[in-house]
């Protein structure tokens, strides 16, 4: 099955199940993550820029959970709506709750003609209809000054009850790691990544052992329950919970987006609160077309059980780093030490000279630290 095919599927079944138990995403039910083993890749990898949380992560063998609006794409995550169409329907209740028509503020004609009036995302059918902004600005400069305020008034509070809305429903309680499923290979041609997320090749790239990451998973239905042994108990607990919440990213053009009576809807129901949830997930796993060649997963979580790890959970499965070809000298060896401590496999990079991609060399980590002051880790190619 492919893979685009198989997350659609996956996720609308979650969703499904989501629904009818009235309970978070990240809670659904561990017994269809296991329909998941079998489309899990061997290895994803995660690219690191140079600074103390990378080292941090790296050392203890964790990931870090950001908030979306840390990403380096501002759509990332971006929940979609019509904002003109919003501010054109509730700008004709606030002249009929105001007696803006009853006040002669407004005509009743005026008033049909912003009813009748068209509310596009894009300008495609301007010429054809008229569009709501032309015939809302039309009207007010045909009033006087104390009625023209007072129509711009109800505009401004109709877009910032728009601002507001949206903004609280893009402002959620979840979490996200990502990765990429990437060959070593494509680890090698995709140099743009390098450029992206490791800080111009200043940084690292590691590999991590899904399979393994797999077995533990399995163990967890094969195994008895040991609740008298906290820690592995919560090991296990942990590991299902990134499991269930991994997902490769969807590609479209097209943004998710609410629609404007669902944004209008003020009633709180379980069934509304279900909705927006599961609108808000699809975001979270939906990117800009243009960003496909990145192949990428992520983990989706709740601050709620992130919150009492710091935001990163324990996640010990690395099986290879990757060196940037610009990483300084401090910190590659402050990476080879725990590599050399964990029994990590590392390699170093270096610019092709006859293709546009890298090369990675592997390091004999003893060999580098007894001969570092005559090796320029740069130029160095183990083989």
């Amino acid at each position: 099955m492919a893979k685009q095919t198989w997350q659609k599927k996956f996720l609308n079944e979650i969703m499904k199940q989501s629904n009818l138990r009235k309970n978070e995403f990240s809670d659904a039910p561990f017994w269809l993550s296991k329909d998941k083993i079998e489309l899990l890749p061997k290895s994803l990898v995660k690219f690191f820029s140079p600074n103390i949380y990378s080292f941090l992560s790296l050392n203890n063998k964790s990931l870090y959970f950001a908030t979306p609006s840390s990403f380096n794409d501002p759509y990332d995550c971006y929940l979609g709506a019509n904002n003109e169409e919003y501010v054109k329907k509730y700008l004709l209740k606030y002249i009929e709750d105001n007696s803006f028509i009853e006040e002669r503020i407004i005509t009743e004609d005026e008033r049909n003609r912003l009813s009748e009036s068209r509310a596009f995302d894009s300008g495609d059918y301007y010429n054809i209809y008229e569009s709501f902004s032309s015939a809302f600005n039309s009207i007010v400069l045909s009033k006087e000054e104390e009625k023209q305020n007072k129509l711009r008034l109800a505009k401004i509070i109709a877009n910032r009850n728009f601002e507001y809305t949206i903004k609280n429903l893009r402002n959620n309680n979840i979490r996200v790691c990502c990765f990429s499923e990437m060959s070593k290979n494509e680890l090698a041609s995709h140099v743009e990544m390098w450029s992206h997320y490791a800080d111009n090749h200043k940084g690292f790239c590691v590999e991590y052992d899904i399979a393994r990451f797999k077995e533990d998973c399995q163990n967890y239905y094969s195994e008895p329950r040991d609740s008298e042994n906290y820690q592995y108990y919560e090991k296990q607990m942990l590991n299902m919970s990134i499991f269930a919440g991994i997902f490769p990213c969807l590609y479209n053009s097209q943004m998710i987006k609410i629609t404007t009576s669902q944004l209008l809807n003020k009633k709180d129901t379980q069934e509304k609160r279900n909705r927006e949830r599961n609108r808000l997930m699809k975001t979270f796993l939906t990117k800009y077309s243009k960003w496909n060649y990145e192949n990428e997963w992520r983990v989706v979580l709740s601050s709620k059980l992130l919150e009492k790890y710091g935001f990163a959970l324990p996640f010990p499965y690395i099986k290879a780093i990757y060196l940037g070809s610009r990483i300084e000298k401090h910190y590659k060896e402050a990476i080879l030490n725990i590599a050399k401590r964990e029994e990590i496999k590392a390699y170093t990079s270096s610019l092709s000279h006859n293709r546009y991609e890298l090369e990675f060399y592997p390091i004999d980590i003893d060999f580098y630290f007894k001969y570092k002051d005559l090796i320029d880790l740069e130029g160095y190619k183990y083989k």
